[in-house]
């Protein structure tokens, strides 16, 4: 009996014990709900908490709501005695921009120092229009660390933005000489008329400490009314004054300014002569051309520079034969500015000595001649821009030589292509691809019909060069030339044709790469297989998944990346 109640005792147990699991196995089968985020009080509780570390997080997720009430407390993180809640908050009032403003604008005016500096460097971050006005006005601040830190970050631009003006001008009413300095420079970016009246009281009235920098303002400003104060100022006993208004009446451009600038090319300061050179330049009046003959030869190399690009734009034949000496002998400097201004004479007689400086080693020279033939827009340049040993100067990796080539190419046939097209008939093969692809540059139907052509041509580079023009046009006609060159016998010219099919748009593209994938060559079978692979059409994918056995590796590697990029599971294969 005893032991049959020690059975029964034990049945029970291990039945309870197997129901136990059964039910903790039910519980923990069950979904988990999702852990709710915390709402905004909690948020806002945890922004005030004692650990940094939990203030930090709270302001990060607070940056999502964007409420007032969040708002309010990421910028109270502003005046958070520990750096890094300083710094989350000041990089999340950034990123939300528009709605933090009014806010920030509170704290510039009611914080701290070091508050308000903070905030300086949040707007600077910003690229909403509405920050400008605060950051103006942070140049008023009586912390100079503050002024100087909003001056930085208005100046720090890469492209000056649009100003408004009302806020500048209070500055000039109330500022200190280095705030109205920076606000009269800052005037000429609101691309409003209404700031020439209050930078002409200022060039006539205000300290000499600030005077150069409204002139300066007249260098991107051009208002008649500025032309006769600017002139007074060019008798100024200071230096700078007089160097800042000579530049800007370059600006205005006025004729009465000439005989004036003439006569202070006596200065004795190098750079009032400098710019003096310069804005007679910009003039282009007929009567600074022999005054400014002698500056060619100045001891400063930076007026010479100047002298040299005034005097191209001034002279025609006198001023071919004064620089010429120039480009034969000159300085390395000298010699590269000679070689691009000289063009501006328009004489035709440059045309030879800057061809001949084409073949000379220093590549800079060379591509500042190119960028003189260019501005000579001479039709006997065309060649020489062309000529082979010219090209071979140009490496793959550097598109500078290429570029200038290029540009001057288009000034010169922007009126008449004819020499371009007439270079597509060369006998000289290199210089019939040249031409092709200076031809692609230019819009029109004969360009396409001829570089269309040029898919026919004797020799692999000129169809290799087509091929490559081709991928990026959208004619029936220059599509059919392209498949056509699938079936070239040269490799080069099919593996080329192969790459410039995936770049196009035409479904049938598809289906011709994958004929290529036949191809007897790896090297085009590879370029067809990258190419189905950017034309991202699952019809590719059989046809790719029956090359995975491919024995040539780069063929191989070509197939997977494509099959990768279509989405393909390259697992299901294996």
């Amino acid at each position: 009996m005893s032991d049959l109640r020690s059975s029964k005792w034990k049945f029970t147990v291990a039945l309870a014990l197997l129901c136990f699991g059964f039910a903790q196995l039910a519980i923990s089968s069950e979904e988990t709900p999702p852990a709710k985020s915390p709402d905004l009080d909690t948020l806002l509780r945890d922004a005030k908490s004692k650990s940094s570390k939990s203030r930090v997080e709270a302001i990060k997720k607070l940056a999502l709501e964007k409420s007032e009430r969040a708002i309010q407390a990421i910028v109270t993180g502003l005046e958070d005695d520990d750096e890094n809640v300083r710094f989350i908050a000041s990089y999340a009032l950034s990123d939300l921009e528009t709605v933090a403003i009014p806010s920030l604008k509170k704290l510039m005016a009611d914080g701290k120092p070091e508050v308000r500096g903070l905030v300086v460097q949040t707007l600077a971050r910003m690229k909403d229009p509405a920050r400008l006005t605060p950051l103006i006005l942070a140049m008023l601040d009586t912390n100079e660390k503050v002024a100087i830190s909003a001056h930085k970050a208005l100046t720090a631009e890469s492209e000056p933005t649009v100003k408004p003006l009302e806020p500048l001008l209070e500055v000039i009413a109330k500022g200190d000489v280095v705030a109205r300095r920076s606000a009269a420079m800052m005037l000429s970016d609101c691309k409003d008329p209404r700031t020439v009246e209050p930078l002409l009281k200022m060039l006539q009235n205000d300290v000499p400490e600030v005077r150069p920098y409204v002139a300066n303002a007249f260098t991107r400003i051009k208002d008649g009314k500025a032309v006769e104060p600017l002139v007074a100022a060019l008798k100024d006993k200071d230096g700078l004054m007089r160097s800042q208004a000579a530049l800007a009446l370059g600006t205005q451009a006025d004729p009465q300014a000439v005989e004036p600038l003439l006569a202070l090319l006596k200065d004795s300061e190098p750079d009032v002569r400098r710019s003096t050179v310069l804005a007679l330049g910009k003039i282009r009046d007929p009567r600074a051309f022999k005054p400014l003959i002698p500056f060619l030869q100045d001891e400063q190399v930076e007026t010479r520079i100047e002298a040299i690009w005034a005097v191209a734009v001034l002279g025609e034949t006198e001023a071919f034969d004064a620089l010429l000496p120039i480009l034969k002998s000159g300085n390395h400097r000298e010699r590269e500015e000679v070689a691009a201004a000289i063009g501006l004479c328009r004489d035709p007689r440059a045309v030879k000595p800057l061809v001949a400086t084409l073949k000379e080693r220093d590549i800079m020279v060379v591509c500042r001649a190119v960028e003189g033939l260019g501005y000579l827009k001479d039709k006997q340049a065309v060649l020489p821009l062309l000529d082979t040993q010219l090209w071979k100067r140009i490496p793959e990796t550097d598109g500078l030589l290429a570029g200038t080539i290029r540009t001057a190419l288009l000034q010169i046939c922007s009126d008449s292509m004819e020499p371009l097209l007439a270079a597509t008939t060369s006998p000289e093969a290199s210089v019939r691809a040249h031409a092709i692809w200076a031809l692609n540059s230019l819009d029109g139907d004969r360009q396409i019909d001829r570089i269309v052509e040029a898919v026919k041509d004797p020799d692999p580079i000129v169809r290799i060069e087509a091929a490559g023009i081709l991928a990026y046009k959208k004619g029936v006609k220059d599509f059919e030339a392209l498949t056509n060159l699938l079936k070239d016998p040269i490799p080069r010219v099919r593996q080329q044709a192969a790459r410039s099919l995936g770049e196009r748009a035409e479904e049938k593209r598809v289906e011709r790469l994958i004929e290529t994938l036949q191809d007897r060559e790896s090297v085009v079978r590879s370029a067809a297989a990258d190419a189905l692979g950017r034309t991202k059409d699952k019809r590719a994918i059989p046809p790719l998944v029956a090359m995975l056995k491919e024995t040539d590796p780069e063929v191989a590697y070509s197939v997977k990346q494509s099959l990768q990029s279509l989405g393909y599971d390259l697992n299901q294969n294996r």
